[in-house]
């Protein structure tokens, strides 16, 4: 079923944010990794965390990135059904949430060596954040809704697998 714009709010004010990371998900459909050791402790991160490591797309992290799911089909639609501004200030709106939410607050698992994702990992919950609002204003339950829930599982989808496309969650 899709997600409300009210659903919608609601996760992105009461979500415990990155409170899961390294934890396994709940959803098969996922690629679990483990640490971000790849990125700053190679050394010691695990064959598999390499592995997915070396088939990661980032997902976007600010809204000029494109969308890499669906283009930008969701605009066309949303603007070709007379509700676009409508949708670009609920997703200001839902951007804010989401801020304030994760803001002050630093999160030591999203940390590798000399590498900090605490400020990405933040811009691309905002940013899938927005992007949901799009598909909840069609009435779509699509990759950016099932990304949003597993941040409000505590998780962080990081990027998706280039070889298959699953969502990779940390």
């Amino acid at each position: 079923m899709a997600m409300t714009i009210l659903e919608l709010k609601d996760k992105a004010s009461r979500s415990a944010f990155f409170s899961n990371l390294g934890t396994p998900a709940d959803s098969i459909a996922v690629v679990k990794l483990s640490s971000l050791d790849p990125w700053g402790k190679e050394s010691v991160a695990t064959f598999e965390d390499l592995a997915v490591a070396n088939d990661l797309e980032w997902l976007p992290s600010s809204p000029d990135q494109g969308d890499p799911f669906y283009g930008s089909e969701l605009e066309i639609r949303l603007t070709a059904s007379g509700i676009g501004e409508h949708a670009r200030l609920l997703r200001k709106e839902v951007r804010a949430l989401v801020m304030r939410s994760t803001s002050g607050k630093t999160f030591s698992l999203l940390k590798s060596g000399s590498h900090d994702f605490n400020v990405p990992a933040r811009r691309a919950a905002v940013d899938a954040f927005a992007r949901a609002v799009n598909e909840a204003l069609l009435g779509i339950d699509g990759w950016w809704c099932q990304i949003v829930r597993i941040y409000a599982d505590g998780h962080w989808p990081c990027g998706r697998k280039k070889s298959d496309g699953r969502i990779v969650v940390y």
